[in-house]
């Protein structure tokens, strides 16, 4: 599937529940808490009286990167009654696609639920092809996205013309339901070899109608007898060429692109 560089897989989750008949965040808390003891994942949890977004309350558990916020029925704060988990970045680089999936399927079965984030994210091994090489096939016009009329890229340039600090593409508005970036992971923490990353980060109805495809894929592959971290894996390699759609457009770059390039 994947070397020790190169990975492929979910990133970031967020869902929110509305609390009912055993369901809490209390209880979602405790049940959080037993899969890391069961996986032997690292957890501390801490309480905090203030959550995000104007939830009442949270609980942040940055060593397994996990966190859940919420307000009780009654209690002041936004959402009374609903309470949000996330699972973050963090937790995904420690476990192994069969163990994502666990949990992922987990958290579909202590629903109803609405999801409304799923990021992926896809890291490849390159000397090459780093963050500054797309850039420039971009600024001359080689490469464009299917659907994104613009790209930004961010970063401090020395006199060259080049990113000795790394650099970050964005395709899209940050506020769209469909964003990317790329950037160059091994400069994040300035450690392991050369390696970009790929992101998707969907929101809005595009994040639920591919959460439901997830969770029946996930379904499919066990009445298959597939393994499941595999076609988590394969999900998130479909998912990603499909929301960050690139094409080359080398062809047209010193001229204006043809009304059905796309289809070129």
């Amino acid at each position: 599937m994947a070397s020790s560089a190169d990975t492929c897989g979910p990133d970031t989750v967020h869902l929110t529940f509305k609390e009912g008949p055993g369901r809490s965040p209390e209880e979602l808390s405790q049940l959080l808490a037993e899969f890391q003891r069961m996986y032997e994942l690292p957890s501390r949890v801490v309480i905090r009286d203030r959550g995000v977004q104007g939830f009442a309350c949270a609980a942040v558990d940055k060593a397994a990167g996990l966190r859940l916020d919420w307000t009780r029925p009654g209690e002041e704060g936004q959402n009374p009654g609903y309470f949000c988990a996330q699972v973050q970045g963090t937790w995904f680089e420690q476990a192994d696609g069969d163990c994502a999936a666990d949990l992922l399927q987990l958290l579909e079965a202590y629903g109803p639920l609405r999801p409304t984030r799923l990021d992926f994210q896809q890291t490849i091994h390159t000397q090459r092809h780093l963050t500054p090489w797309w850039i420039r096939k971009f600024e001359r016009g080689e490469f464009r996205v299917l659907g994104r009329k613009h790209y930004e890229p961010r970063g401090r340039k020395d006199s060259s013309g080049g990113y000795p600090l790394g650099a970050t593409l964005y395709h899209g508005s940050r506020s769209s339901e469909r964003f990317a970036r790329q950037y160059d992971k091994h400069l994040q923490k300035e450690e392991g070899p050369p390696r970009r990353r790929d992101e998707i980060e969907i929101k809005g109805e595009s994040c639920r109608n591919l959460w439901d495809e997830l969770q029946a894929e996930l379904i499919q592959a066990e009445q298959r007898g597939i393994p499941r971290g595999a076609s988590l894996y394969a999900f998130s390699k479909r998912s990603i060429r499909a929301f960050l759609p690139i094409r080359d457009t080398s062809r047209w770059a010193s001229t204006e692109l043809p009304p059905n390039w796309s289809r070129m």
